[in-house]
């Protein structure tokens, strides 16, 4: 459970979340704290990998909002990074069709699911790094 100390050091070290709530910086701790195990990290790196992830879930809340990723102001769905784009349109006949991409569809391919929503954010991308420093990877021989 995020402590106030836990709080007011993530504040110290992310002053661009002072819009955020107290709540909201605790929940989000207690999040990473779900995720993370420390005893896969050395003691330093596991601190910072948890504000990392904390402020990775801030900062996609923030674009996306509480409300599962809706847009309020353009009505379009940005959670998954997809949208829609106009892929033919014919004048006789009035025909329009529609497309979807995926942002990060070719990197979630070679990456594995989530990983390219970590690299939506400095702090997603900042996290990756350190894991990669610290977590090893599983090799079968």
């Amino acid at each position: 459970m995020a402590t106030a100390q836990d709080v007011f050091a993530f504040r110290a070290r992310f002053p661009v979340f002072a819009s955020a709530s107290d709540a909201d910086v605790a929940i989000q701790i207690d999040a990473a704290d779900a995720w993370l195990d420390p005893a896969m990290w050395e003691p330093n790196d596991f601190k910072w990998a948890r504000w990392y992830l904390a402020a990775h879930w801030l900062t996609l809340e923030e674009l996306w909002g509480a409300g599962g990723g809706a847009s309020s102001e353009s009505g379009t769905t940005t959670v998954g990074m997809s949208d829609l784009y106009v892929r033919q349109i014919r004048m006789g006949e009035r025909m329009v069709s529609f497309g979807e991409r995926q942002a990060f569809s070719k990197a979630e391919q070679s990456a594995g699911p989530g990983q390219g929503l970590m690299e939506a954010t400095i702090y997603g991308q900042k996290y990756l790094m350190l894991r990669a420093r610290n977590v090893p990877r599983v090799a079968i021989v």
